[in-house]
């Protein structure tokens, strides 16, 4: 399994991919501006993220089939990593 999204290594730190299960937490006013211009999405989340209204409470997993997850599994570790 191959993530869909390509980053660039950044020096000193290892890239791990993972499907994360997290609530955000939207205002009406957001809702409505999503609804009326779906392209506005994006920078509304990135004003969630910042603002920190998320909860991971769902299912969060880094699975061994993703390339990026190989330093994650060697001979000793057998199971996946989930939250």
């Amino acid at each position: 399994m191959e993530s869909s999204k390509k980053s660039s290594q950044e020096p000193g730190f290892i890239t791990i991919w993972g499907r994360a299960g997290i609530s955000f937490k939207l205002t009406n006013e957001e809702m409505h501006k999503i609804h009326a211009d779906p392209d506005c999405f994006s920078s509304i989340m990135t004003v969630v993220l910042s603002e920190k209204r998320y909860e991971f409470d769902g299912e969060t997993y880094f699975p061994e089939e993703a390339g990026e997850n190989e330093v994650l599994y060697t001979d000793n570790v057998t199971s996946e990593f989930c939250c």
